[in-house]
């Protein structure tokens, strides 16, 4: 009886330990998850990201300015569907991805000549499919 409740406790341990390991793949800081999410750079704010569907907006930049964001708005998506992040630290490959996503074309879609703040926009269906917009304010 006593080799039952050794086995026992090995077993919850190693429940225990892979739960860790999938929070620490999948949580963190803004880097870690900006990685996880396969981007390489770091936005300011990174919202919570659902699994069967997400649709989001943040911020590019951090900082409020106190001025008018504008009169104008501008929008550049790209688009992509591929394999979606996972907890085996094997970034996700995007299958197909097509779009502008610059913030020239943004600015010019939207008729502005000078930029005063950014927003992004992230829409995932089923963590295949990614549209991620750019949205441009300005005059």
């Amino acid at each position: 009886m006593d080799w039952r409740k050794g086995w026992r406790k090995a077993g919850l341990l190693v429940c225990c330990l892979g739960l860790l390991s999938l929070a620490a793949c999948a949580g963190g800081s803004p880097g870690r998850i900006g990685a996880f999410m396969g981007s390489r750079t770091k936005a300011a704010v990174i919202p919570p990201i659902g699994i069967l569907y997400t649709k989001t907006t943040a911020p590019v930049a951090a900082g409020v300015s106190g001025k008018p964001l504008g009169s104008r708005v501008g929008r550049s998506s790209v688009r992509s569907i591929g394999i979606p992040p996972n907890p085996f630290r094997i970034p996700p490959v995007a299958l197909f991805s097509w779009g502008d996503m610059s913030e020239m074309t943004s600015a010019a879609n939207g008729g502005i000549t000078k930029v005063t703040h950014a927003d992004y926009e992230m829409t995932m269906v089923l963590l295949f499919f990614r549209r991620i917009t750019l949205i441009t304010y300005g005059e």
